[in-house]
């Protein structure tokens, strides 16, 4: 499968998942669960940069406020320091079972 496919694929699971729940009513909401699970934890840059792969740049702000929102929401937990966070998915509801199947997809894209 190439690259350009992967990326569809992916892009196209995160939007099926965000439309059938509320909360992941974003792609990118569905995007950095995705992308968090698949590496098992992440920083901030980790997860912007292979969101820009996938849908182009994000502002930042955006970015923060999607994050904030999962971790308000319980599903997603911020560890090490403030300057520092680190990001892990933290519930197993779900969404999170449909996430995983984003998350192998990513895993497999290199």
């Amino acid at each position: 499968m190439t690259s350009q496919i992967k990326t569809q694929k992916i892009r196209r699971l995160m939007e099926d998942v965000a439309m059938k729940h509320e909360l992941l009513s974003s792609p990118y909401r569905v995007a950095i669960l995705s992308i968090v699970k698949s590496l098992d934890e992440a920083k901030w840059s980790q997860i912007k940069k292979i969101i820009e792969e996938i849908y182009g740049s994000i502002n930042p702000n955006t970015l923060a406020f999607h994050i904030k929102k999962l971790i308000n929401s319980g599903l997603l937990l911020r560890k090490g320091s403030m300057e520092s966070p680190i990001y892990v998915v933290k519930s197993t509801s779900e969404i999170i079972k449909e996430i995983d199947e984003i998350a192998k997809i990513l895993r497999e894209r290199e």
